[in-house]
C-alpha cells in the first residue's frame, strides 16, 4: 500500500532536514532480510553503516556500534519489511527483538522506525515491553474519493502520452480499485503497463482496453529494427 515509497520518503525528508538546518543528527536504514537471523541482522546493520557492526551478545549493543553511533550522531534506525521477522524461528526472533529493545534504551536510546505489512504487528507482539514502545500507524487502501482521483490525475501528468487518459473518470476509477483491491503498488503497475499498451497500440492514451490488457506484461519489442 505504498509503505516502501513512504519509507524512502521519510529517509529523503531526514536528509533534506539535515541539509536545511545543518542538523548533525543522522540515521541508518536498511531492509530486513527475507530469512532473518541475528547474524543476518548484524550484517545488514554493518552494510548500512559501511563498517563492521560487531557481534550481538545477550541482546547487548556491540561497543563498536556504540562508538560509531556517537561519532556520527545516529539517533534513528529505519527498517523496512519488518514482518519478515516472522520467517525466523522463535529463538532467532527473540534474539532480534531483545536487541531492538536494547537499541531503544540506554546508552543510545535510538528511535526505531519500522515498516511492514499487516503481519508486522504479530512480529512485535511476542515482546510486550518492546511492543508498547511503538506508536502504530496503518496505511489505508485507496477508495473511490477525491483523494484517489487527485492521485490518479497527478500520476497521469507524469506519463509520456500525447493524449489525456482521464484516469480520474468514474469508470476507470472503479476498474482500478476492483482490479487492484486499492493497493498502491498494483494501481501503479496497472497504469504503467496500460501506458505501454497505449503506446504500442498507437493510441497515446489509456482507455479501458489498455487497462484490461495491463493485467499482462506487455511483450518486449526491439525498436532498433524500426530505426532508419
Amino acid at each position: 500500500m505504498g509503505k516502501t515509497s513512504l519509507f524512502n520518503k521519510v529517509a529523503s525528508d531526514f536528509d533534506l532536514l539535515r541539509k536545511r538546518h545543518h542538523d548533525p543528527r543522522s540515521y541508518i536504514s536498511f531492509t530486513l532480510a527475507p530469512d532473518p537471523s541475528l547474524k543476518g541482522f548484524e550484517e545488514s546493520m554493518g552494510a548500512a553503516l559501511g563498517v563492521p557492526f560487531g557481534s550481538i551478545r545477550n541482546g547487548l549493543i556491540p561497543k563498536p556500534f556504540v562508538r560509531m553511533a556517537r561519532l556520527r550522531s545516529i539517533k534513528a534506525v529505519m527498517i523496512d519489511e519488518i514482518h519478515d521477522l516472522l520467517n525466523a524461528n522463535k529463538v532467532e526472533q527473540r534474539k532480534v527483538l531483545t536487541f531492538f529493545r536494547s537499541m531503544t534504551g540506554p546508552p543510545l536510546s535510538l528511535s526505531l522506525i519500522a515498516f511492514g505489512t499487516q503481519d508486522a504487528k504479530f512480529a512485535l507482539a511476542s515482546d510486550d515491553q518492546l511492543d508498547r514502545r511503538f506508536e502504530k500507524y496503518e496505511l489505508n487502501r485507496w477508495k473511490e474519493d477525491e483523494a484517489f482521483r487527485s492521485f490518479l490525475a497527478a500520476y497521469e501528468s507524469l506519463l509520456p502520452l500525447k493524449k489525456p487518459s482521464e484516469l480520474w473518470r468514474q469508470e476507470k476509477v472503479r476498474y482500478l480499485l476492483n482490479a487492484t483491491l486499492g493497493i498502491t503498488d498494483g494501481i501503479v503497475k496497472r497504469i504503467k503497463r496500460g501506458a505501454i499498451w497505449a503506446i504500442m497500440d498507437q493510441k497515446e492514451q489509456i482507455d479501458m482496453e489498455c487497462l484490461a490488457k495491463a493485467a499482462f506484461i506487455p511483450p518486449y519489442v526491439d525498436y532498433k529494427k524500426y530505426e532508419k
